[in-house]
């Protein structure tokens, strides 16, 4: 029978990490990953995500996407290089 005096567990209390502050409102430093959404990127662009899904079906996103299962990315560096001007406009 164990005492009330018994530790159970002896590691010491791991503390919890702080909250992450809040992503900056400059877009290309809130987006640390390699993919965005195609809603990010919509936003970015300054269109609706609607817009830019059915420019996606027709062909004519200005911006290469990548087709992940039933996702659908953006590479982080096309969407940068399309708002540094690399990629022509569509219409």
């Amino acid at each position: 029978m164990r005492s009330g005096k018994d530790k159970v567990n002896s590691a010491p209390m791991v503390k919890r990490p702080a909250v992450p502050p809040p992503l900056s409102t400059d877009w290309s430093t809130a987006l640390p990953v390699a993919t965005v959404s195609v809603a990010e990127a919509a936003r970015v662009m300054g269109i609706g995500s609607s817009t830019a899904y059915r420019a996606i079906e027709a062909g004519t996103f200005p911006i290469p996407v990548q087709r992940i299962g039933g996702l659908v990315k953006i590479l982080r560096s096309d969407l940068e290089r399309w708002a540094a001007g690399g990629y022509a406009a569509t219409g």
